[in-house]
């Protein structure tokens, strides 16, 4: 496939602390919704690009998972710049990692994320432990910072789903129509090939030049 043989891409980070769960999460995200055209893994980054098509329209979605032991502000903030959105995940049955997970989320609000999710990861392991973190806490924490709150099961797609619903359909109702480069600009989405060698896309835009002669 050609790197840039798409109608839209944009890319998605998944942050949190160690064994939360997110590269278990990441796999069935990819492997579920679209095709796996690119994977990459080091000790710094964990890379899945997808293509995911909807309606005759091909979007190219990169997932970036940065690795729990890169804290650092310094060290993950270079790769949250430009990303389209962020999901900050913890897990609902280690109330350390919720605690952890605010750090996350104000050291990284200096890149202005457009759009940001907070996941309860594990939700099928929280009636056995008595330290876990409520439905209501998480909630009460994802209001704080303007954030949808979503609880998945470490194993299987079915609660993920509506995650990824929910990104999709918030990331895509950014873009208008026509979309050129300009009114797409601190949204972190791209216009590719697919969609700037349209004869309807080209068209569309001489509509607009023309209202401006």
């Amino acid at each position: 496939m050609d790197s840039e043989d798409y109608h839209f891409k944009f890319r998605i980070v998944i942050l949190g602390e160690k064994s939360v769960g997110k590269s278990t999460f990441l796999d069935v995200l990819a492997i579920t919704f679209g095709k796996i055209i690119e994977q990459e893994a080091s000790d710094e980054l964990n890379l899945k690009t997808v293509g995911y098509m909807d309606d005759d329209t091909l979007y190219k979605i990169a997932y970036w998972e940065i690795p729990g032991k890169h804290r650092s502000p310094d060290t993950f903030f270079r790769f949250c710049l430009g990303a389209t959105a962020a999901i900050y995940m913890f897990d609902v049955s280690k109330r350390q990692t919720f605690e952890k997970i605010e750090h996350w989320i104000t050291e990284n609000e200096k890149t202005e994320i457009p759009v940001k999710v907070l996941i309860g990861n594990k939700i099928d392991l929280y009636a056995s432990n008595k330290g876990g973190v409520s439905k209501s806490e998480a909630i009460g924490m994802a209001r704080k910072y303007g954030m949808e709150y979503f609880e998945v099961c470490s194993i299987g797609d079915t609660s993920i789903a509506p995650v990824f619903d929910y990104l999709f359909s918030t990331i895509i109702g950014q873009i208008p129509n026509p979309p050129t480069p300009l009114s797409l600009m601190g949204k972190g989405i791209l216009i590719g090939k697919r969609l700037l060698n349209s004869s309807k896309y080209q068209l569309a835009l001489c509509d607009i030049a023309s209202l401006y002669e």
